[in-house]
Protein backbone atom coordinates (compact mmCIF):
# COMPACT_ATOMS: atom_id res chain seq x y z
CA UNK A 1 0.00 0.00 0.00
CA UNK A 2 1.38 3.40 -1.00
CA UNK A 3 1.04 6.01 1.70
CA UNK A 4 0.72 9.62 0.57
CA UNK A 5 3.79 11.75 1.13
CA UNK A 6 2.18 14.45 3.30
CA UNK A 7 5.30 16.60 3.41
CA UNK A 8 5.51 16.58 -0.38
CA UNK A 9 1.82 17.43 -0.72
CA UNK A 10 2.22 20.29 1.77
CA UNK A 11 5.22 21.59 -0.19
CA UNK A 12 3.30 21.46 -3.47
CA UNK A 13 0.29 23.20 -1.89
CA UNK A 14 2.55 25.94 -0.53
CA UNK A 15 4.20 26.43 -3.93
CA UNK A 16 0.78 26.62 -5.64
CA UNK A 17 -0.46 29.13 -3.05
CA UNK A 18 2.69 31.25 -3.48
CA UNK A 19 2.33 31.23 -7.30
CA UNK A 20 -1.31 32.30 -7.06
CA UNK A 21 -0.45 35.03 -4.55
CA UNK A 22 2.19 36.44 -6.91
CA UNK A 23 -0.19 36.38 -9.88
CA UNK A 24 -2.89 38.10 -7.82
CA UNK A 25 -0.49 40.74 -6.47
CA UNK A 26 0.68 41.44 -10.03
CA UNK A 27 -2.93 41.78 -11.25
CA UNK A 28 -3.71 44.11 -8.37
CA UNK A 29 -0.74 46.39 -9.13
CA UNK A 30 -1.75 46.48 -12.80
CA UNK A 31 -5.24 47.61 -11.78
CA UNK A 32 -3.88 50.20 -9.33
CA UNK A 33 -1.57 51.54 -12.06
CA UNK A 34 -4.42 51.71 -14.60
CA UNK A 35 -6.41 53.79 -12.08
CA UNK A 36 -3.52 56.26 -11.77
CA UNK A 37 -3.02 55.54 -8.08
CA UNK A 38 0.30 56.18 -6.35
CA UNK A 39 -0.36 54.64 -2.93
CA UNK A 40 -2.93 52.55 -1.09
CA UNK A 41 -2.86 52.25 2.69
CA UNK A 42 -4.58 49.50 4.65
CA UNK A 43 -5.07 49.57 8.42
CA UNK A 44 -5.87 46.40 10.38
CA UNK A 45 -6.53 45.45 13.98
CA UNK A 46 -7.18 42.19 15.75
CA UNK A 47 -7.37 40.51 19.14
CA UNK A 48 -9.32 37.88 21.01
CA UNK A 49 -9.35 35.52 18.02
CA UNK A 50 -10.84 38.13 15.67
CA UNK A 51 -9.17 40.48 13.26
CA UNK A 52 -10.22 42.75 10.47
CA UNK A 53 -9.11 45.34 8.00
CA UNK A 54 -10.42 48.64 9.25
CA UNK A 55 -9.68 51.08 6.44
CA UNK A 56 -8.46 51.12 2.85
CA UNK A 57 -7.37 54.55 1.62
CA UNK A 58 -6.46 55.46 -1.98
CA UNK A 59 -3.99 58.17 -3.00
CA UNK A 60 -3.21 59.78 -6.34
CA UNK A 61 -0.16 62.07 -6.39
CA UNK A 62 -0.22 62.42 -2.61
CA UNK A 63 -3.91 63.35 -2.42
CA UNK A 64 -6.51 61.06 -0.88
CA UNK A 65 -9.22 60.11 -3.36
CA UNK A 66 -12.42 58.06 -3.16
CA UNK A 67 -12.43 54.39 -4.11
CA UNK A 68 -11.95 54.38 -7.91
CA UNK A 69 -14.53 51.62 -8.23
CA UNK A 70 -12.42 49.43 -10.51
CA UNK A 71 -12.47 45.65 -10.63
CA UNK A 72 -9.54 43.27 -10.62
CA UNK A 73 -9.42 39.64 -11.77
CA UNK A 74 -8.01 37.32 -9.13
CA UNK A 75 -7.07 33.68 -9.51
CA UNK A 76 -9.19 31.38 -7.36
CA UNK A 77 -7.86 27.98 -6.36
CA UNK A 78 -10.71 25.48 -6.28
CA UNK A 79 -8.56 23.10 -4.25
CA UNK A 80 -9.33 20.02 -6.33
CA UNK A 81 -7.12 18.75 -9.14
CA UNK A 82 -5.28 22.08 -9.12
CA UNK A 83 -8.31 23.67 -10.77
CA UNK A 84 -8.14 27.46 -10.91
CA UNK A 85 -10.51 30.10 -12.21
CA UNK A 86 -10.40 33.86 -12.73
CA UNK A 87 -12.94 35.90 -10.80
CA UNK A 88 -13.55 39.63 -11.13
CA UNK A 89 -13.73 41.33 -7.71
CA UNK A 90 -13.86 44.92 -6.52
CA UNK A 91 -10.55 46.62 -5.92
CA UNK A 92 -11.29 46.77 -2.18
CA UNK A 93 -11.77 43.00 -2.04
CA UNK A 94 -8.59 42.42 -4.06
CA UNK A 95 -6.57 44.69 -1.75
CA UNK A 96 -8.00 43.06 1.37
CA UNK A 97 -7.28 39.55 0.08
CA UNK A 98 -3.68 40.39 -0.80
CA UNK A 99 -3.21 42.07 2.58
CA UNK A 100 -4.74 39.16 4.52
CA UNK A 101 -2.60 36.65 2.60
CA UNK A 102 0.58 38.58 3.40
CA UNK A 103 -0.44 39.04 7.02
CA UNK A 104 -1.24 35.37 7.60
CA UNK A 105 1.86 34.20 5.74
CA UNK A 106 4.18 36.43 7.75
CA UNK A 107 2.45 36.80 11.13
CA UNK A 108 0.13 33.83 11.55
CA UNK A 109 -2.00 34.27 14.66
CA UNK A 110 -1.85 38.08 14.51
CA UNK A 111 -5.49 38.20 15.59
CA UNK A 112 -5.17 35.76 18.50
CA UNK A 113 -4.87 36.58 22.20
CA UNK A 114 -3.82 40.18 22.73
CA UNK A 115 -3.54 40.49 18.95
CA UNK A 116 -1.83 43.00 16.75
CA UNK A 117 -2.49 46.12 14.72
CA UNK A 118 -0.72 47.91 11.94
CA UNK A 119 -0.80 48.97 8.34
CA UNK A 120 0.23 48.10 4.82
CA UNK A 121 1.48 50.54 2.21
CA UNK A 122 1.01 49.50 -1.41
CA UNK A 123 3.59 51.60 -3.32
CA UNK A 124 2.23 51.46 -6.85
CA UNK A 125 5.24 52.92 -8.70
CA UNK A 126 7.66 50.46 -7.07
CA UNK A 127 5.14 47.61 -6.97
CA UNK A 128 6.00 46.87 -3.37
CA UNK A 129 3.95 46.24 -0.26
CA UNK A 130 5.37 47.20 3.11
CA UNK A 131 3.95 46.00 6.40
CA UNK A 132 4.25 47.65 9.79
CA UNK A 133 2.85 45.47 12.59
CA UNK A 134 2.58 46.04 16.33
CA UNK A 135 2.15 42.81 18.27
CA UNK A 136 0.50 43.15 21.66
CA UNK A 137 1.49 40.94 24.56
CA UNK A 138 0.93 40.59 28.26
CA UNK A 139 4.05 40.75 30.39
CA UNK A 140 4.61 39.56 33.89
CA UNK A 141 7.37 39.96 36.38
CA UNK A 142 8.09 37.61 39.22
CA UNK A 143 9.75 38.67 42.45
CA UNK A 144 10.61 36.25 45.24
CA UNK A 145 11.82 37.28 48.62
CA UNK A 146 12.63 35.20 51.65
CA UNK A 147 12.51 36.94 55.04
Amino acid sequence: MNEPDWAEQARQNRERKDRIALVNRTALFETLTACGLSLVTVEFNGSGDEGQIETVTFFRDGEEIPDPGATCELVRDKGTNNEQTLEPVTMNIAIEEVAYDLLYDNHEGWQDGEGAYGDFNFDVANRTVSLSINVRFVDSQNYQTTF
